[in-house]
């Protein structure tokens, strides 16, 4: 047993990811089925878009390369775009399982970077893959992965990858910005051994992304506002997200911790101005504000990052003096976990026209 904890591999390779194939496996079938809940799922919503530019409300360029690769792809092999985007997006899910524990794993060590894999392996978001959204997230925990390394290690050449995954990342979905820019923000004011590179790097990825706003975004701007439903006004929700883990992300925000883990304060500051602002626009109903299960996927973008966050700051715990602080760590862990695992379940209500054709569908010996 203590072998298989000295490597997140066989449990990241030998069950997380057979989990998500799994997973897959179900959905594709109850889309073959007819059973799932197209209207829940949002796969496919949008279509086409015109070539390169930037899409009301503000979609930046990436948006349409996206969504017109799937169109076209589609058409090649021959299959529904909804489709597409379904398998598309627990592909990323792999992805995420994958990057989140090679990441933790490097930065802290193989437990965490198992617990970390775990709790984006069982999240909720993995339930609705809308469209551009699971790449999106892959490229922006990509670009927060690159901060963190810049972080770490100051480098002019860790300095540059970030700034290049930043752009690739902003360049598909504008909301990365927030989480970034909270992340680059805190790195500059608590780590002024990096202030000087934190602000060449905030100039340059802010220089390089208006190069690509002139004159797209400021055409979609003088468009007006997004949605403005009155029935959904003053509505706010964190959408699909496990409320517990992201109270527990914040843990890396307590003064202790910020102190032993400053790399992981600027990710739990950079996804505390993400959350700030996503609920206010949904309030001001310049995002929309529909309520669960029927709501947005904005949360989806910073689930691996607080799945970090949770771990590290779990980490930090279980590295105090005394032996009961590693039992407490282990506790919190594990029951975030099983909370990842129980909302995943009940989530399948929703995307199922019946929750039992999820246990129908999965049970080996249910027949086709």
């Amino acid at each position: 047993m203590k072998r298989l904890l000295q490597s997140p591999w066989p449990l990241t390779l030998g069950l997380l990811v057979p989990l998500q194939v799994v997973l897959m496996w179900v959905q594709w079938q109850g889309w073959t089925k007819s059973v799932l809940a197209r209207g829940v799922m949002e796969l496919w919503v949008h279509g086409p878009q015109p070539a390169l530019a930037w899409v009301p409300f503000i979609h930046p360029p990436g948006y349409s390369l996206f969504m017109n690769g799937v169109d076209w792809s589609s058409g090649v092999v021959g299959i529904d775009p909804a489709a597409h985007v379904l398998v598309h997006g627990w592909l990323c899910r792999i992805a995420l399982v994958v990057l989140v524990a090679w990441a933790m794993d490097r930065w802290t060590g193989p437990r965490t970077a198992m617990l970390a894999a775990a709790l984006v392996a069982f999240s909720p978001n993995a339930l609705r893959p809308f469209e551009h959204y699971p790449l999106a997230t892959v490229l922006g925990t990509i670009a927060l992965i690159a901060i963190v390394e810049f972080a770490r290690e100051g480098s002019d050449r860790s300095k540059w990858i970030a700034v290049g995954a930043v752009l690739v990342a902003v360049e598909l979905h504008l909301s990365n910005w927030f989480v970034i820019g909270g992340a680059m923000a805190t790195i500059f004011f608590v780590m002024s051994e990096r202030r000087r590179d934190a602000a060449i790097a905030s100039t340059a990825m802010i220089g390089v992304f208006m190069l690509t706003t002139i004159p797209g975004l400021w055409r979609v701007l003088g468009q007006g506002m997004g949605n403005t439903d009155e029935h959904t006004a003053g509505v706010t929700s964190i959408e699909w997200t496990n409320p517990w883990l992201l109270g527990a992300a914040a843990l890396v925000l307590l003064p202790p911790m910020v102190m032993k883990a400053k790399e992981a304060a600027a990710l739990a500051a950079g996804i505390g101005l993400f959350s700030a602002v996503t609920v206010a626009l949904q309030y001001k109903q310049i995002a929309d504000g529909q309520p669960y299960p029927y709501s947005l996927h904005y949360f989806e973008l910073v689930d691996p990052a607080m799945a970090i966050c949770a771990a590290w700051g779990l980490f930090l715990i279980g590295s105090r003096e005394g032996k009961a602080w590693p039992i407490v760590a282990t506790a919190a862990g594990s029951a975030l976990v099983l909370s990842q695992a129980h909302l995943l379940l009940q989530g399948q209500q929703f995307v199922f026209l019946n929750k039992f054709w999820f246990y129908a569908i999965i049970w080996p010996f249910g027949g086709s």
